[in-house]
């Protein structure tokens, strides 16, 4: 069942205008946690914006080039995957990793801070 309007993006949109119409005024401290919160609520709304399980074709994708059948966390599989090429196993699939690991951090980029992307980064 659909909400009424606002949606929850306006409301947080609505809050970001708020504390960015309040910014002038703060100083030192509080205008530092003014901007934190401004950045932080940005990254909701594009969190909002972007397809539920965006990094799972990535993640599928990783797992598959290296037969990963176990259950791990992202967090676990990325470590497991870092030690693997610190130990040179992956050295034959280098050119495959690369844009694997791009396209996948791009991605994370996009919704963290897609200022830091370059219109090449988009894959």
């Amino acid at each position: 069942m659909f909400n009424d309007p606002p949606n929850a993006s306006e409301l947080l949109l609505t809050v970001r205008e708020y504390i960015e119409h309040l910014l002038p005024d703060l100083e030192r401290q509080d205008k530092y946690h003014g901007l934190c919160c401004t950045y932080l609520l940005d990254v909701v709304m594009r969190e909002l914006e972007e397809p539920p399980n965006i990094g799972d074709h990535s993640n599928n994708a990783l797992k598959a080039l290296f037969n990963n059948e176990d259950e791990l966390s992202e967090t676990e599989f990325m470590s497991s995957l870092c030690a693997s090429i610190r130990r040179g196993d992956q050295d034959g699939n280098l050119d495959q990793l690369l844009i694997l690991l791009t396209s996948h951090v791009s991605k994370k980029v996009r919704v963290s801070n897609p200022d830091y992307l370059d219109a090449k980064d988009y894959l």
